[in-house]
């Protein structure tokens, strides 16, 4: 058969530019490489619940997310919830979810802390994209707030998220991480969504929509190469066949394209390609009989320990979690070839699980289960000058299309996932 589209990748960007591709009447495939459809959205099955590899959650300001999920007739599902957060200072966790939290935060003065709030006031003013590219987070929080609410408040999460380029990463990314994290009462915190059942519904339902308008989506099959002549992409290449295509969309990470087709690009475009950096994740979800935290988000300043985030999912949101308390122990890495992302299933496991035990009291006795998820490319770092190289939907090949995190920015969420695919899915129908 020949394709419309042809999409690499099944996450949310795939799968929603194929439900409005669809939708328009274009015949797509979906092609899959693992044997789940979601990307990072992908879970867990249990006997009773699915939950998600990676902690996930629905910000206020996502509504491009909540109008797809009402197109599905999901809406109904979403409950919106206050979340709260704390800070893992000297083995102590400290709640900052209200301003009488914020006063008791040890770390930081009175002026310290006033400081903050003006800071944070302003990351949620207009700014110019373009002139905060250029200015480092570290240079933009010392000016607005001072040297020791850097040191002692921001600088641990930076290192956190970010380890040893923290100090490269630009302003514009932090001012949009605090703008989009300010849906805060004043004394109950952040309201966060979550869906009844989990995302695994939004996922089946996309998928549902996609077969039912005519699409196609191919799971455990990897894409290896693509065809091309004229300057025109003609198809994919699988292990086992040739698939042609009037258009192919790249939803995955585009550095794949230097392999591929790196001989049809000008040198530029491959440099651009090559100067994206990459960060990766490694996750362990545990299923506990007895609660860990006494907050939903945890950002830890503690080098020391092995994670750098400790989210326990069920003190947001308990159900459908049948009675069992869950949490995700998570660590951001810059190179694959870091040690802890080396390591097997059985030593991460190890690792983090006796850190847990040391610092925050967890029993053995306690886990039900554990699981394990590590994934390569699971966010771009947001050095400074990222505006400069940022790719778009075209390519220099007629015919094929980029989408995804690479193209986010200031900061990649599910909602900016699902704008790119909807928009990319109307300048394929435009021809543009």
């Amino acid at each position: 058969m020949d394709y419309d589209v042809i999409i690499i990748g099944g996450g949310i960007t795939g799968l929603t530019a194929a439900y409005y591709l669809t939708q328009a009447g274009s015949k797509v495939l979906v092609i899959e490489k693992e044997n789940q459809s979601g990307g990072l959205l992908s879970g867990y099955q249990f006997p009773h619940y699915q939950i998600e590899k990676y902690y996930h959650h629905i910000l206020a300001a996502d509504q491009i997310l909540v109008d797809l999920f009402k197109q599905l007739g999901l809406d109904k599902q979403l409950r919106w919830l206050p979340a709260s957060v704390g800070y893992y200072l000297n083995n102590q966790v400290y709640p900052l979810d209200t301003p009488w939290d914020v006063l008791r935060f040890p770390a930081l003065s009175l002026k310290d802390k006033f400081q903050i709030k003006l800071l944070m006031d302003k990351a949620k003013q207009p700014a110019d994209l373009k002139h905060w590219d250029q200015v480092t987070a570290k240079e933009w929080v010392i000016k607005e707030a001072g040297i020791n609410v850097y040191q002692n408040f921001f600088l641990p999460l930076l290192k956190g998220k970010y380890g040893e380029l923290h100090s490269h990463i630009s302003a514009a990314w932090l001012r949009e991480r605090i703008r989009i994290r300010s849906n805060r009462s004043f004394w109950k915190g952040e309201k966060l969504g979550y869906p009844v059942n989990g995302f695994a519904p939004f996922v089946e339902g996309l998928v549902r929509k996609i077969n039912e308008q005519g699409g196609e989506i191919r799971l455990n099959q990897a894409v290896t190469g693509m065809t091309v002549s004229h300057n025109t992409i003609n198809g994919v290449q699988t292990d086992n066949e040739s698939i042609p295509a009037k258009q192919v969309v790249i939803t995955t990470n585009p550095q794949v394209l230097i392999p591929w087709v790196g001989d049809k690009l000008p040198d530029h475009y491959k440099a651009q390609l090559a100067s994206i950096q990459y960060q990766h994740t490694v996750c362990l979800l545990i299923g506990m009989k007895q609660k860990l935290l006494s907050v939903y988000w945890l950002n830890i300043s503690d080098s020391k320990l092995p994670f750098s985030l400790l989210v326990e999912h069920t003190n947001f949101y308990q159900a459908p979690c049948q009675g069992e308390h869950i949490l995700y122990a998570a660590l951001y890495v810059q190179d694959v070839h870091e040690p802890v992302y080396g390591m097997d299933e059985e030593e991460i496991t190890k690792l983090f699980i006796g850190a847990l035990e040391e610092k925050f009291g967890l029993k053995k006795s306690d886990i039900l289960w554990t699981r394990l998820s590590k994934s390569t490319g699971t966010s771009p770092v947001y050095s400074t000058g990222f505006l400069e190289n940022q790719l778009s939907y075209k390519t220099p090949l007629k015919g094929l299309y980029l989408s995804g995190m690479s193209l986010s920015y200031p900061e990649r969420s599910i909602n900016d996932s699902i704008k790119q695919g909807k928009e990319l899915a109307n300048i394929i129908q435009r021809k543009d």
